[in-house]
C-alpha cells in the first residue's frame, strides 16, 4: 500500500506541470469550500459542521465556504 505523503508531491508536480503554475495547499483549499458550495445545501452544511465540531474537526475548505 502506497503512502499519501510519499505519493503528493508527485500529484503536485503533476497538476502542476498541467497547470502550467505551482500548485499551492491554499489553492485546495479554496477548491473544496467551492466544491461544498456547489453540493451542499445551507442546512446540510450546517448539520456537516456541528457533526465535525463534535468531533473537534472542521470539513476541508471551511474558512473558504460561502455563508
Amino acid at each position: 500500500m502506497r503512502n499519501w505523503a510519499l505519493d503528493l508531491p508527485m500529484i503536485k508536480q503533476v497538476l502542476a506541470d498541467e497547470l502550467g503554475s505551482p500548485v499551492q495547499d491554499q489553492d485546495s483549499s479554496k477548491a473544496f469550500g467551492r466544491l461544498s458550495d456547489a453540493l451542499l445545501e445551507p442546512d446540510e452544511k450546517l448539520h456537516l459542521v456541528a457533526s465535525l465540531a463534535d468531533q473537534g474537526r472542521e470539513p476541508a475548505g471551511y474558512k473558504h465556504w460561502q455563508e
